[in-house]
């Protein structure tokens, strides 16, 4: 009924303001390469695994996978997570706050709701809460799949939006090696039309006998921007990321794989901004992150049996500072230590020739710290910014999926529950269920409908609980009482194809209902400074849908759109939710050269307004974005690549207050690779 009512109300004339925007922009389309016959069936023969746990071909998974392949990133000259997931019709990318970083919102849901996994396990947030996508690099990535919906039944606590999997890749090759480097420069926002942006990554991977490894690097150094440059810096950051990655694998017996993944991240960066008139202040950040992971396989080709065990520490550790340029020491430093612990088994194995189960547990404690030094009148105070000093939640976790056939093959049942024991906030059952039918072609060509309807569950986290934060104008307080967010979320989507021409149109509807969504909200004033305060949403809605066509091949050219409606609502007040824009277009086309071995590529993005403010008052201004990639084949596994992003140049107005719309001007950029 609540999806009828949705559609019969909403859909339809948010539909004719779709069709209103696609025909004068038919040459705008959807990230897609170039289809032919061959390569759209290479595409659909893919090996997905988030949407199950379970190794499936992209089209016969009963969940809907969307893939990022290393030829995509390639193309797209991402270096980053952030660079991946800009394009992906849905997302929604957002600042996170004085950070620099990116964070990502999903089905209206946001970044604390969205659970980010490096090969299926997660990653701790950078912010205690939210996961910064630029600080994930992408040279050892094989592919990344994003699966929208709750999939709290198999992924646990912040899945309730979706899952983003970042999945490195496994070395078949005797030696391989690729080594990437790139300048940019933002011209005379830069640092006087002089280099602003300098990047140099690659990998190493190598396979003998039963070992295999592969050790990937990537240095990002940046010198910022400046909006307003005959003036104090009104600037991004600058500064340097340094990632270090290396995974190594070992076939201990025919049966026993052995796998062993530490990683390094660093990060040293700082801001400078005007505040008022007259004061002048520098933020300043260094991060470090040290992860450890590694397990054991175990298969049985026969049985068509495996089990996993996969254990992970991730700890990261973060230093923020304040410094007024006008005094002789530092306004304040930050210390923030968080640390994630956790073991993981799981079991699969046929139960007849119709069904096959997956099986899991899991063992987790985090913690986290966060200390406050203020210096004031020649006298440092040290303050607890977690009340007790430290904060952890321990949780023990089950779950268990079957994968049943009907005898004609045609419809598939994907059953699945999770039992989530939390120290903090007791017991849960996530139950879920995915439905997926091919009833065969339609017009000749095959037609696949998918269903899903599960519930999504989501305990505070320890910054939601524990932290206040003192930003000096305005302060951020934790509430100990808040309750965990619930959802029930419904997926419904048609998928139809033609492998000869490469034409695919999807259509997919969504509908999430949450109950006592966490969001920040006005407590009240103190001295002139404002006080927000953690609490719950009782009864919010987001729900709406997302369209999509991939257009033949014509002549040189490959094209495709997608568009995206988001429609949310606070249900105790019947205003939207604040910065979800309603309506959203993405797409590129690109021109093929063969006979030049390249490639270009125009991608846009168009988003609607949004409000800005609880009361739905105020608004932040819709914007468009325009990006270009050029590859040229230069020979022997050298590819030279230009880039322009934000060909047009438009960014925020920082006067008004209101307008969040992205900041950062047109940056233009060359670079080489090589293959080996």
């Amino acid at each position: 009924m609540l999806m009828a009512n949705f559609v019969r109300k909403r859909v339809c004339s948010s539909l004719v303001t779709f069709w209103s925007l696609v025909v004068p922009i038919t040459a705008t389309v959807l990230i897609a390469k170039p289809v032919n016959a061959e390569e759209h069936t290479a595409e659909l023969d893919q090996i997905v695994i988030t949407g199950t746990r379970t190794p499936r071909a992209l089209e016969d998974s009963p969940v809907r996978v969307e893939v990022i392949t290393r030829e995509d990133l390639d193309r797209l000259h991402a270096r980053s997570l952030q660079d991946a997931l800009r394009y992906v019709p849905g997302l929604i990318l957002r600042d996170i706050g004085a950070k620099g970083g990116q964070a990502v919102y999903m089905q209206g849901l946001g970044p604390d709701r969205v659970l980010i996994l490096i090969d299926g396990m997660p990653i701790t947030a950078s912010t205690g809460s939210t996961v910064d996508l630029s600080q994930i690099a992408l040279m050892d990535v094989e592919r990344i799949e994003v699966v929208k919906g709750a999939l709290s039944a198999l992924y646990g606590s912040s899945a309730m939006g979706g899952v983003i999997n970042v999945i490195t890749r496994e070395n078949k090759a005797y030696f391989a090696a690729t080594i990437m480097s790139d300048l940019g420069t933002y011209g005379r926002y830069g640092q006087d039309g002089k280099v602003d942006r300098r990047q140099l990554g690659g990998n190493l991977r190598w396979r003998k006998e039963r070992a295999s490894g592969e050790f990937a690097f990537d240095w990002r150094d940046t010198d910022g921007f400046d909006l307003d440059p005959d003036n104090w810096p009104t600037q991004s950051h600058d500064g340097n990321r340094l990632n270090l990655d290396f995974t190594g694998r070992y076939q201990l017996t025919d049966q026993w794989q052995l796998q062993f993944t530490p990683s390094y991240y660093r990060e040293s960066l700082e801001k400078k901004f005007p505040f008022g008139p007259s004061l002048r202040l520098i933020n300043g950040e260094l991060a470090k992150r040290y992860r450890f992971g590694g397990g054991a396989t175990w298969q049985d080709q026969q049985y068509n049996r495996q089990f996993d065990f996969t254990f992970l520490h991730d700890y990261f550790d973060d230093k923020t500072w304040r410094d007024n340029v006008r005094t002789q020491s530092r306004d304040y430093k930050r210390h923030t230590k968080h640390g994630l612990t956790r073991v993981d088994l799981s079991w699969q194995q046929p139960l007849g020739e119709q069904v096959y189960i997956t099986t899991g547990a899991l063992l987790q404690r985090e913690t986290l710290e966060r200390t406050r030094t203020n210096y004031r009148g020649g006298r440092i105070i040290r303050v607890d910014e977690i009340d007790g000093g430290k904060a952890s939640r321990r949780a023990q976790e089950v779950f268990a999926q079957a994968s049943v056939f009907t005898l004609s093959d045609q419809v598939e049942f994907l059953p699945g529950v999770r039992y989530q024991h939390d120290s903090d906030f007791g017991s849960k059952w996530t139950p879920k269920i995915n439905v997926m039918w091919a009833p065969g072609e339609v017009l000749g060509r095959p037609l696949y409908l998918r269903a899903g309807i599960g519930q999504g569950y989501r305990v505070p986290n320890l910054r939601e609980r524990y932290f206040n934060l003192d930003h000096g104008w305005f302060f951020v307080r934790g509430n100990p009482d808040l309750d965990p967010e619930t959802s029930t979320s419904i997926q419904l989507g048609a998928e139809w194809l033609d492998p000869v021409s490469g034409l695919k149109l999807d259509l997919n509807f969504y509908h999430n209902r949450v109950k006592d969504l966490i969001g920040l909200a006005f407590a009240g004033a103190q001295g002139g400074v404002r006080i927000l305060e953690y609490d719950n949403i009782r009864r919010a809605t987001t729900q709406g849908l997302e369209a999509g066509v991939r257009l033949p091949e014509f002549g040189r050219f490959s094209s495709g759109l997608g568009y995206t409606l988001l429609l949310t609502e606070d249900r105790d007040t019947g205003k939207d939710l604040v910065r979800r824009p309603r309506h959203q277009l993405k797409g590129d086309v690109t021109l093929r050269l063969p006979e030049w071995r390249s490639e270009l590529m125009l991608l846009g993005e168009w988003m609607s307004s949004e409000y800005v403010d609880a009361r739905n008052i105020n608004k932040s201004p819709s914007w468009s974005r325009f990006d270009l990639r050029l590859n040229v084949g230069l020979g022997r596994g050298l590819t030279g690549y230009l880039g322009i992003d934000n060909i047009t140049n438009k960014y925020r107005d920082l006067t008004n207050p209101y307008d969040l719309r992205p900041v950062s001007p047109r940056l233009i950029y060359t670079g080489l690779r090589w293959d080996y």
